[in-house]
């Protein structure tokens, strides 16, 4: 059986290679599964973490505002004698960012808790979200039945609920027609308004399985002993024709208003360095202390430099190796006209073919690890990871694992990796004069 080879000169080197390779791969299996296997855990790692930040900032389901979207999850009150910090109160998210008018539209969320659910059959454990009806725009749950409750009803203090999908599944045994369903939550008659197509609590910010209205909490407009000291973290979606700097110069010019007033009573207000965009607030180790970037950039150096740089030596000594069996087939090949760049680049071709191989090996086995683990994995990037309510959903969606960043993340670091490791063995090996080449034993 005849073998057709394509025309084109980059095909036909591709063929030759890939066939060269296989001849290789033949003649030393345990070069060839070494170099695959340790290029595999290299990317193993490096995926991981690439797709847990990935996660964690990039948009998506259902926080794919992430880009427009700015955060002020504290305030701090400060006089001669002491400092108060705590999120941000009623009052605030009510006479500031309600009317900002560089957003689009803002949303307070007065928190995440359990809450007792009942069916006709069980207590369910439930994590309930209180926010306002803004927050379905800032955060685009897609709407499957219904839809959001509306202002009124948080006026009104009216106890009407949004579900997700899975939760609907949990506590009615259907997603269909369960808007207009009443059931008791805490021990209060509540009615499902909308149900939404469920998120993951990998998107800590939006996730919940129930969400509604902050005025169904006793107290939630309470006034604490500090104006701006509250419950509440505020998420502002800003206009897509303004800027960063146009909100953060919006709200910086209220709060300079504040404590030149008589409001403060004495005491100065201070949003440390916020609102800041949403993936920046990610990096905040305290919510009343500005992102140390510095640690931030030399983190992730240092991380860089493990995954590339560790792997690449092991492999390069590999290389070595290898390249030290090959030398009398490079003197010939010398000898016949090849010159030292065609050599080197038919050379680095060659390892990135076997590069690739480990790479492709290394992502299934990461979305494998990844699939499996959930969270538990996410939890190790944490300072102070949270632990997961019994039901909340862990999975991860295909938006996450299949992202075009990642695979361009993959490729770059493949051909990082294959350079690095390839290309300084053989060079070196290229140098041998063509007489030693040939002298040297296989």
């Amino acid at each position: 059986m005849s073998i057709k080879v394509p025309a084109n000169l980059f095909s036909i080197h591709l063929y030759h290679t890939i066939s060269r390779n296989s001849f290789e791969m033949k003649q030393n299996p345990l070069f060839s599964t070494l170099y695959i296997v340790g290029t595999g855990i290299s990317i193993v790692m490096t995926m991981v973490i690439a797709i847990v930040y990935y996660v964690r900032l990039a948009p998506v389901y259902p926080e794919t505002n992430r880009m427009r979207t700015l955060v002020v999850k504290s305030a701090k009150m400060t006089n001669d004698e002491s400092t108060h910090s705590a999120n941000i109160s009623y009052a605030m998210l009510k006479d500031w960012f309600y009317s900002l008018e560089s957003a689009e539209v803002s949303t307070g969320v007065s928190g995440t808790s359990y809450a007792r659910v009942t069916n006709d059959k069980e207590e369910i454990p439930t994590y309930a979200r209180y926010t306002d009806e803004n927050f379905f725009r800032v955060f685009p749950l897609v709407f499957l039945e219904g839809k959001p409750f509306t202002e009124a009803d948080r006026r009104s203090g009216i106890h009407n609920v949004v579900l997700t999908d899975s939760y609907a599944q949990q506590l009615f045994g259907t997603t269909k027609g369960v808007v207009g369903k009443n059931f008791l939550m805490d021990y209060t008659n509540v009615k499902v308004v909308g149900v939404v197509k469920s998120g993951s609590f990998l998107t800590p910010d939006s996730y919940a399985q129930v969400y509604l209205p902050y005025s169904c909490r006793d107290g939630y407009d309470d006034e604490g002993s500090h104006w701006a000291l509250g419950g509440y973290r505020v998420y502002i979606l800003m206009k897509e024709s303004k800027s960063v700097t146009d909100v953060q110069d919006e709200v910086l010019e209220l709060v300079r208003k504040f404590n030149v007033s008589d409001m403060g009573d004495g005491w100065k207000l201070d949003l440390v360095g916020q609102p800041e965009l949403y993936w920046h607030s990610t990096f905040r180790l305290w919510s009343n202390v500005a992102v140390d970037w510095g640690r931030v950039i030399w983190m992730f150096v240092g991380i860089f430099m493990v995954l590339l740089f560790v792997p690449a030596f092991n492999l390069s000594g590999m290389i070595s190796a290898r390249m030290e069996r090959q030398l009398p087939d490079l003197g010939i090949r010398k000898a016949f006209g090849a010159s030292r760049r065609r050599l080197l680049v038919q050379i680095i071709w060659e390892n990135l073919l076997l590069t690739g191989l480990g790479t492709l090996l290394g992502l299934v086995i990461a979305w494998i690890v990844l699939a499996l683990s959930g969270y538990e994995i996410f939890s190790l990037f944490e300072v102070f990871p949270k632990f997961p309510p019994k039901g909340v959903n862990l999975g991860m969606g295909i938006d996450m694992f299949f992202a075009p960043l990642i695979f361009v993340a993959a490729a770059l670091f493949c051909l990082l990796l294959n350079l690095i490791s390839a290309l300084i063995p053989a060079w070196n090996a290229l140098r041998h004069p063509i007489v030693e080449s040939l002298n040297e034993q296989k």
